[in-house]
């Protein structure tokens, strides 16, 4: 079984969070799963180090069913 960490970021945005954790040399995979986004949003998530960056879209399913085969 795999172990992760879920973690919501209110008062900074994913990017920051990405360089904080890169930043002390962690090497955890990280997946920016977002319901909002645009595409620099997404390059500068993975230039950051995320592995992955998935956005919410209309159909409230899909999103969590591609969440779950990444993780």
């Amino acid at each position: 079984m795999s172990s992760f960490l879920i973690t919501i970021c209110r008062e900074i945005n994913g990017i920051e969070f990405l360089k904080i954790i890169w930043g002390r040399s962690d090497v955890t995979p990280v997946i920016i799963f977002t319901g909002i986004g645009r595409e620099h949003t997404a390059i500068a998530a993975l230039n950051n180090g995320a592995n992955f960056f998935l956005k919410k879209g209309e159909n409230t399913e899909m999103p969590f069913v591609v969440l779950q085969q990444m993780i």
